[in-house]
């Protein structure tokens, strides 16, 4: 298991290519959980950030398990908060 925090002021192009090498060299049946920062609310399918998170996380072979807000705005709720598995753990 790996718990991992993306500053929400961080750099994404840096964080998502020192993701893309950890992902890959994690084990099979590995899990990352952490507060990335990067909302993945299906209202927010257009936003670059998002695709290009969700991109490397195809790549790489994981997914995230969360599908409901984790946090809640007045006028927007958001998924900031991932639950990532990999796919040969569901097998």
């Amino acid at each position: 298991m790996l718990a991992v925090y993306r500053a929400p002021s961080g750099s994404l192009p840096v964080f998502l290519g020192s993701l893309a090498g950890i992902l890959s060299a994690l084990p099979s049946f590995s899990v990352v959980v952490g507060d990335i920062n990067i909302d993945l609310n299906p209202d927010n399918d257009q936003d670059a950030n998002s695709q290009n998170y969700q991109n490397l996380l195809h790549k790489t072979g994981f997914f995230n398990t969360i599908l409901s807000p984790t946090r809640f705005r007045v006028t927007k709720n958001i998924l900031l908060d991932h639950f990532l598995i990999d796919r040969k753990s569901v097998v």
